[in-house]
């Protein structure tokens, strides 16, 4: 309230009922990209306590389940990374290990004060 925000941004957008409300109110859609190696490295650095860690293959495995819709499900509703990747109005790599380069990139592309 009265604090003159110029935005939200939201994570971990899947599905594609999710990206047509943000695209149609104006908003842009950022993909951000990391090969495969670097997401699973992060993954297995990042374990929850408790939390097995999984091989690449298996990971890959996990993340297909959400690249396309499963048959007998409204497909709008349903995790469909494919969808989201096609519709994204920017994409910004990510496979360094440097937070705050990668923090500057994201702030120089999406011209951010």
């Amino acid at each position: 309230q009265g604090k003159g925000y110029k935005g939200v941004v939201l994570y971990s957008v899947r599905a594609p009922i999710e990206v047509e409300f943000i695209l149609s109110h104006g908003g842009e859609l950022v993909w951000v990209e990391s090969s495969d190696e670097v997401r699973h490295k992060r993954k297995l650095d990042n374990l929850r306590q408790g939390e097995a860690g999984v091989s690449l293959e298996e990971m890959l495995g996990q993340e297909a389940l959400q690249e396309t819709p499963q048959p007998n499900i409204p497909r709008e509703v349903q995790m469909d990374l494919t969808y989201v990747k096609e519709h994204a109005t920017r994409t910004i790599e990510n496979n360094g290990n440097d937070r705050q380069a990668f923090e500057d990139e994201v702030v120089s592309t999406l011209i951010v004060d």
